[in-house]
């Protein structure tokens, strides 16, 4: 079993990302739309209605949405959302795209990094040149439970990195269920920040579960982490960045000083102080730590995307 170090650091970035995308998205489940449960179709075996009803139009594209019970007793549901690929999706590989915080919904990587669209106007969508989504199909997956659309009954939040990998496999199981089409594809779990616990995870599950032999095989050939965190106790780009040409002299200097003292601080237990060493010298100094050709501190996208998927409209198309 993988294990990691910064567990109390995570909660509180977890509980930093909890509370801006309450804050900014007001997401709730009072209002008439009945979220769309796609397990008990696939129990009673009408996978085709099951695609039926997930199918959806947003923005000029078919794409399939909706959720997949992952615990009945507690009544914890993951929501998914997939896009087929525009060229060629019978032979094009799968990803499964998870974003992570722990607590960062994934429909910030579909609305701002890699999805179809780049971000939100009044005119309408704008269209990504690099997403993703031309060549490949891809998975996009709110989770753990309670992270974006995802949400459970009776308060069964998972604990730890078991929970978190169980409920993604099940999902996951069920969404190559639904589409039976796409089981013998090449597979890729890909992901950034935190989200290399969930990748590294999920591929130990998946690579388990296949030799085991009872279970729905996955085509798993490969993870993708981007700017992965496993333990802010060990991350240190200093030199990697100065051999790149990125910082300066001085600049590493002063970036293996920070390093340093986020470690001590870590040992001395200031989880508060580790974090704040770490943002002020990694995301304070850039207008976004995500693409510095922002010119504000907190990119307008963010907010053009949540509100977009705030809006009751938006919430009866994506079924949830």
């Amino acid at each position: 079993m993988l294990t990691y170090k910064c567990d109390i650091v995570c909660v509180i970035q977890f509980l930093s990302v909890i509370s801006l995308f309450r804050a900014i998205v007001g997401y709730d489940y009072y209002y008439d739309q009945k979220p769309l449960f796609l397990t008990p179709y696939l129990k009673a075996g009408n996978i085709t209605q099951a695609q039926q009803l997930a199918q959806t139009n947003v923005g000029g594209r078919i794409s399939y949405s909706g959720y997949f019970t992952t615990d009945e007793d507690c009544g914890n549901h993951l929501f998914q959302w997939f896009f087929p690929a525009d060229n060629d999706s019978d032979s094009a590989p799968m990803i499964l795209w998870l974003n992570g915080g722990p607590g960062s919904t994934s429909l910030y990587g579909l609305f701002t990094e890699i999805g179809p669209w780049n971000h939100l106007k009044s005119s309408g969508f704008v269209e990504n040149k690099f997403a993703w989504t031309k060549d490949h199909n891809v998975l996009f997956t709110d989770q753990p439970v309670g992270t974006g659309f995802s949400f459970t009954e009776k308060d069964c939040y998972p604990t730890n990195i078991t929970e978190v990998t169980r409920n993604m496999y099940t999902a996951l199981v069920q969404f190559f269920q639904m589409f039976p089409k796409l089981q013998k594809k090449r597979f890729f779990i890909a992901g950034e920040s935190f989200a290399s616990h969930y990748n590294l995870e999920l591929a130990v599950k998946i690579h388990k579960e296949n030799q085991v032999g009872t279970n729905l095989k996955i085509n798993l050939v490969g993870i993708l982490v981007g700017n992965g965190i496993l333990d802010l106790g060990c991350n240190d780009a200093s030199d990697l960045l100065y051999e790149l040409g990125i910082i300066d002299d001085e600049q590493r200097s002063q970036l293996k000083e920070t390093n340093k003292q986020v470690r001590q601080a870590i040992e001395d237990k200031n989880y508060t102080k580790a974090m704040q060493l770490y943002d002020h010298r990694f995301y304070n100094r850039l207008p976004s730590e995500y693409n510095v050709l922002y010119d504000e501190a907190v990119p307008r996208v963010l907010f053009d995307y949540t509100l977009y998927i705030k809006d009751i409209k938006t919430r009866e198309l994506i079924h949830v």
